[in-house]
């Protein structure tokens, strides 16, 4: 990844994230774009196994999932 892509990527995930969770990028491909998809790290669904929200910052898909 070159910087110029870099910063694009940084700047799409300010938009999508910009409500003071943490997220992190998986290695995950979004079932509608293809684009990659975050796991919010913030918080936790207290099942068994414990449940995260997953979201893709292109086409705004979003999932709760292990």
């Amino acid at each position: 990844m070159n910087w110029y892509d870099y910063q694009a990527e940084r700047q799409k995930e300010r938009f999508l994230f910009n409500d003071n969770q943490t997220w992190i990028k998986t290695e995950i491909e979004c079932p509608n774009c293809g684009d990659i998809v975050y796991k919010n790290m913030s918080l936790v669904l207290t099942t068994s196994p414990p449940k995260y929200t997953y979201k893709c910052p292109k086409c705004k898909w979003q999932q709760i999932g292990y």
